[in-house]
């Protein structure tokens, strides 16, 4: 028997000894929780074999062998992630804040990784991607033979030792968040440097094409980007939108734990043990972090450093109105409603204020103490009532408030009396004497003044 059959006989050995191992893995008895397997039915019924992942030149794996978890809504992250016995004793969370005047975002705590889902039932499971600078682009100090030889997966460090200058965006005693964790629609302001700030865009350059940003850059009105990505503008020109704003597209890459892998993370706005997707009060704690006694001040609703029973109750998502807002940030807590609203900033939610705008008027089919008569103006404050054409509209919220069919904005654009008619004209232009009845709209002179109030 010569050395090639003896090694393709134990090669066959081999092959047929693994396929039994991985029959009796795959066929054979189901392991409980924490148990290791391949697929899901190697796990009890009930599990799922959840398994790492890896991000490589764009492409996902993941790995061969994963572990045997309960994960109701299928999201990656098991309900009893720390494998404690428990499900509620280390709730995965991001205790994330957005300052309301200015929105900077500030990160307060983080759970990620061997931690119980904070939403068992939604799915709400993120993965962690950062601000990077990639090998190709201008943040990469590399040689420019060494940018060509890279891949458009490689980042700046595979290539270089140099520092770049996403880099420096994150150093000092107060970085940059390489992670903004709060989304912006109109995207995130950059600073001089170029470097990310979590804080929605401030300045919006106004553009046509993306040609107009890239021009700003050079003309100093638009930072250059310290990381990768690129200031494109939003014009859709499918949709036949003629005009836009600049915003920046940053490139992100997903982070890694220690072992390399990728990171999720779910959201937890109040730190209660809640995901704010399943939080019936997401920015008020009223989760089961409440009954934690090293929690239990943040269910302090009064602010008074006391944690009464009633307060404590709230940790178990109290709703006795049995909407979509929990008693702790429900403005109309005995009232079933899906309006939260706040018109005058009173404390008391629209559909159980008996004064909607605050002006002492009450709404219209409300009869209270607290106010008096019916407000012809529900939602602007008018105290007055004033109605110059008696057509039961308030003046402050009647579009045409002298009756004369040529409305105060009559083009449209949002500002009353920047196109007034002029020339008899009475179309697509703004009331000429907008206090005063005149359906004619005539200007002798054409200096955008009515006749009848000249």
């Amino acid at each position: 028997m010569n050395v090639y059959t003896r090694i393709q006989i134990l090669s066959s050995v081999l092959a047929l000894t693994l396929a039994g191992f991985l029959g009796v893995v795959t066929s054979g008895c189901r392991g409980g929780t924490g148990s290791e397997c391949v697929a899901d039915s190697d796990c009890e019924l009930g599990d799922l074999c959840l398994k790492r992942t890896q991000v490589i030149e764009g492409e996902r794996y993941e790995e061969l062998w994963g572990t045997c978890h309960v994960d109701d809504d299928d999201d990656l992250i098991p309900n009893d992630g720390d494998l404690s016995g428990s499900s509620l004793d280390r709730r995965c969370g991001v205790h994330v804040t957005s300052d309301p005047e200015t929105g900077v975002q500030t990160v307060f705590e983080k759970v990620i990784g061997d931690c119980d889902d904070n939403c068992p039932d939604v799915s709400n499971a993120r993965f962690s991607r950062r601000f990077v600078c990639m090998a190709k682009d201008d943040c990469c100090p590399a040689s420019e033979s060494a940018k060509e030889k890279a891949t458009k997966f490689d980042r700046c460090a595979d290539i270089t030792d140099q520092t770049d200058t996403c880099s420096s965006c994150f150093s000092g005693e107060n970085p940059t968040p390489k992670i903004c964790y709060l989304g912006s629609s109109d995207g995130f302001d950059l600073d001089s440097r170029g470097c990310v700030h979590c804080r929605p865009l401030e300045e919006k350059i106004a553009c046509a094409t993306t040609a107009d940003c890239n021009s700003a850059i050079t003309a100093g009105r638009l930072p250059k980007p310290a990381c990768s990505g690129k200031w494109q503008c939003t014009v859709n020109m499918a949709d036949g939108t003629k005009s836009g704003f600049c915003k920046f597209f940053p490139k992100l890459v997903e982070m890694e734990d220690d072992d390399g892998y990728s990171q999720l993370w779910q959201l937890d706005s109040d730190w209660d043990g809640l995901g704010d997707e399943c939080d019936n009060c997401p920015q008020s704690p009223n989760g089961l972090e409440c009954k934690n006694p090293i929690f239990q001040l943040r269910c302090d609703v009064n602010q008074d450093g006391l944690i009464t029973p009633a307060e404590l109750m709230l940790g178990e998502q109290a709703n006795r109105d049995g909407d979509r807002y929990g008693d702790a940030c429900d403005l109309c807590p005995d009232l079933s409603d899906n309006d939260n609203g706040d018109l005058d900033h009173d404390g008391i939610g629209n559909p159980c204020d008996n004064d909607d705008d605050g002006d002492g008027v009450c709404d219209p089919g409300i009869v209270a103490d607290d106010c008096h008569g019916s407000d012809n103006c529900p939602e602007i404050w008018n105290s007055s009532q004033h109605d110059m054409d008696h057509d039961g509209k308030g003046d402050e919220c009647d579009s045409d408030a002298d009756g004369d069919g040529v409305r105060e904005d009559g083009d449209g654009s949002g500002v009353a009396g920047d196109n007034p008619c002029v020339g008899g004209n009475r179309r697509n232009c703004d009331d000429n004497c907008p206090g005063v009845r005149n359906s004619s709209q005539a200007d002798e002179n054409n200096n955008g003044i009515g006749d009848d109030c000249e």
